[in-house]
């Protein structure tokens, strides 16, 4: 999916809604932007617009996708169910990131 660049505001509180109406964390992610691609701790992230220089980007928790790889870059810390999904915490270059997966 791609990500529009974010600025982030004070006012924003790093909380959103998750596909199951759950109020979920969201994750901010700094990389650098060129062109319609972004370079971050993740890897690289599609970007609706294009951009240039240093970028922050929100990633909600349902829009990352989980592979597992001994070798990753990720460390699975906390996993919970919740019934149609998973709600992992994941140790990673960028900090401490959630992800939701589904249990298929």
């Amino acid at each position: 999916m791609p990500l529009r660049p974010a600025n982030q505001r004070s006012d924003f509180r790093g909380y959103g809604w998750s596909t199951t109406d759950e109020p979920t964390r969201v994750s901010f992610l700094t990389g650098s932007a060129r062109g319609e691609m972004a370079q971050t701790p993740l890897g690289h992230v599609e970007l609706t617009a294009p951009a240039s220089g240093e970028v922050t980007i929100v990633v909600r928790p349902e829009s990352l996708r989980f592979d597992a790889n001994a070798e990753g870059p990720a460390e699975i810390v906390s996993s919970q169910f919740h019934g149609s999904h998973y709600r992992l915490l994941c140790r990673t270059e960028a900090g401490l990131i959630e992800v939701e997966t589904g249990t298929h």
